[in-house]
């Protein structure tokens, strides 16, 4: 398992739609390290189950959740600004 600290993480679900695709759902993790401005990759995540989001609160002496594990519906037809 790896750490890291930065500016700015971001999280891409990427939903693979073809026939001979190795599975149904590809997670990538970025992020953009506290010295660059470019983003660059952490890991890899391959599922043909829909993956789950869930929110959480760590408050020192307890970790507790603030949303249920749930599904992110991934909208179609809307198109991505930038």
């Amino acid at each position: 398992m790896a750490i890291y600290k930065a500016k700015q993480f971001h999280i891409d679900i990427e939903e693979q739609d073809y026939p001979d695709a190795d599975c149904k759902f590809m997670i990538s993790l970025w992020h953009t390290p506290n010295n660059a401005e470019s983003r660059e990759l952490i890991a890899i995540g391959l599922s043909d189950n829909m993956p789950l989001l869930q929110s959480t609160r760590n408050k020192g002496n307890v970790v507790e959740s603030v949303t249920q594990p749930h599904e992110v519906p991934i909208p179609y037809g809307v198109k991505a600004n930038g």
